[in-house]
């Protein structure tokens, strides 16, 4: 499982790996993006990502100008203080959206669903 997280706050970004590593002992986590050239950079290479966990207000501005200029290779948790972004976030592959701060467990309810929902779509393709 590989997973990147978007985060500029060091103490989030901590929590979140913590709870990432809890979810899934063998997860390989990429370091924090923290800025959007970080975002456009990381993207620019060919890297397999399953999972995106991505904060949208960033230092140098919000996430979704950076994600609207790639090629979102996986599903993204939104992760955020801000609850007026939700519509923005399902606009760009979103499929939770958990508002700081959080608890494991409603960390766990939003992995459950993406788990479900990656089921869902094998078994579809399977069967074609």
């Amino acid at each position: 499982m590989n997973i990147a997280i978007i985060e500029d706050e060091a103490l989030a970004a901590a929590k979140l790996m913590g709870y990432i590593k809890r979810h899934w002992p063998d997860a390989n986590i990429y370091s924090p993006l923290i800025s959007i050239k970080d975002v456009l950079d990381f993207f620019s290479q060919t890297i397999e990502v399953d999972l995106l966990f991505c904060d949208i207000e960033l230092s140098d501005g919000q996430v979704f100008s950076a994600l609207e200029q790639i090629d979102l290779p996986c599903p993204v948790i939104f992760t955020t203080s801000y609850n007026e972004f939700w519509t923005n976030a399902f606009q760009h592959q979103g499929i939770e959206y958990l508002l700081k701060p959080f608890s494991f467990k409603r960390f766990s309810q939003a992995v459950t669903n993406y788990q479900a929902l990656f089921r869902t779509v094998s078994h579809c393709i399977d069967s074609q």
